[in-house]
């Protein structure tokens, strides 16, 4: 599905369908360089939980914590 970046409203991002349809999502989840008028691919597939939270778990069970050093 793709949808059109309408417009920010402080940390939100509007976005709209072909159907005129608006949704808000965290700004956050957009990259940094996405601008108002910007096409956006969405992926709707469905998410397997399980599947999710395993992965998250093995995550975090190998970070070291602290500060990251780059």
């Amino acid at each position: 599905m793709t949808v059109v970046i309408d417009r920010f409203e402080g940390d939100l991002a509007v976005l709209v369908d072909a159907h005129g349809a608006t949704a808000d999502i965290p700004r956050a989840w957009l990259p940094d360089t996405a601008r108002e008028g910007d096409a956006v691919a969405l992926d709707t597939r469905p998410v397997d939980l399980a599947d999710a939270h395993a992965r998250l778990a093995r995550l975090k069970a190998s970070d070291p914590g602290g500060d990251l050093d780059l």
